[in-house]
């Protein structure tokens, strides 16, 4: 009798539903900050997409200056990090300084300032 007491409420259904999707998305757009920030060799930028969009992260200087994109594509809705080593678009180290990234996705721009210092 004891033994079918303990068993019976682990044979109960639990009313969660597979959908199919194992996967979490994001419930936002979000930027988050840099890691390292400041930083010298390189440092992680991470965001989340909560739908597909056509994805634009760029990076500018202290001055608004364009220096390089680091994304430039559509993705999937979900989480991303992306590694910048200070190189601009013609594959020069750039100074020490204030930079900007900006993430672009479609009517969506959130931007951020990381510091290098070399």
């Amino acid at each position: 009798y004891s033994l079918i007491t303990l068993k019976l409420p682990f044979l109960l259904p639990t009313g969660i539903e597979d959908d199919g999707d194992i996967g979490i998305r994001p419930r936002e757009y979000e930027l988050m900050g840099n890691y390292p920030n400041p930083f010298n060799a390189g440092t992680t930028i991470r965001y989340t997409l909560p739908a597909p969009g056509a994805v634009n992260l760029a990076i500018y200087n202290v001055l608004g200056r364009y220096v390089t994109s680091l994304v430039r594509k559509t993705q999937p809705a979900g989480e991303y990090q992306i590694l910048w080593n200070g190189i601009d678009d013609y594959g020069r180290a750039v100074g020490s300084g204030v930079y900007f990234y900006r993430l672009t996705v479609g009517d969506e721009v959130t931007t951020r300032k990381m510091l290098l210092l070399k």
